[in-house]
C-alpha cells in the first residue's frame, strides 16, 4: 500500500467542506460580544452569561458589516468605518 503525500493527507483530513463555510460567520458571531464587552471592561466575569444573548446583536452586526464589505469588495478601512458608524448610531 502507497503512503499518502502530505498534501494529499492533509486533503483527506480536512473537516467537512459545510463546516469551512460556516466558520467564518460562527466566529464572528460568537467572538464580537467577547471582544466588545469582555475585553473593553463592560462586563464582570460574574455576568458571563450575558453574551449569549448578545451574541445576535453584535454577531449580527459583525455579519452585516463583513458581508457589505466583501460585497463593496473593500478592505479592512471599510471595516473599520462601517464599525465606527454603528457605535455612534448606539450611543
Amino acid at each position: 500500500m502507497a503512503e499518502l503525500s502530505f498534501q494529499e493527507q492533509a486533503l483527506t483530513d480536512s473537516p467537512p467542506t459545510w463546516w469551512r463555510g460556516c466558520a467564518p460567520s460562527a466566529t464572528l458571531i460568537l467572538l464580537s460580544p467577547v471582544l466588545a464587552e469582555l475585553l473593553m471592561g463592560s462586563l464582570s466575569l460574574s455576568k458571563l452569561w450575558l453574551p449569549v444573548p448578545e451574541m445576535g446583536v453584535h454577531g449580527c452586526a459583525a455579519l452585516i458589516i463583513r458581508f457589505l464589505a466583501r460585497r463593496q469588495r473593500r478592505g479592512c478601512g471599510t471595516i473599520s468605518s462601517y464599525c465606527r458608524a454603528t457605535d455612534r448610531h448606539s450611543r
